[in-house]
């Protein structure tokens, strides 16, 4: 298995101004950062418990991961809005993008190497 993420470059469309959304104050926007990670979080809570995960055997580990993974959505809706968060600065030193001649755009997690980089084993 590895840890790289692939994504074809010619599908990355040019960053538009907020992607067409209105203005926010800082409120609102904390507010709408909020309900999509909320949303987004009970869909992927879902869909571990469609693939057999159960919450029953959840620890507080568990529930420290489902509340960075949230935290990094509403980060993701606050660099749309070119606002800062706190994540921010972590994941632009933890992860590298890298471009190939193929036309698809790879984020690696620096530290971590891929399996095609490590053929011995």
């Amino acid at each position: 298995m590895t840890n790289v993420v692939r994504f074809p470059s010619e599908k990355i469309p040019s960053k538009p101004e907020n992607f067409g959304m209105p203005p926010m104050t800082e409120e609102q926007m904390d507010d709408y950062a909020s309900e999509v990670s909320a949303n987004i979080c009970s869909m992927l809570i879902a869909e571990f418990i469609e693939n057999g995960f159960s919450l029953e055997d959840a620890n507080d580990n568990y529930f420290k991961d489902v509340a960075l993974v949230l935290e990094a959505m509403r980060s993701v809706v606050f660099r749309m809005y070119n606002k800062k968060h706190a994540l921010h600065e972590l994941a632009d030193s933890v992860f590298m993008l890298e471009s190939s001649d193929k036309g698809m755009v790879s984020i690696r997690m620096l530290g971590e190497e891929d399996e095609d980089d490590n053929p011995g084993s």
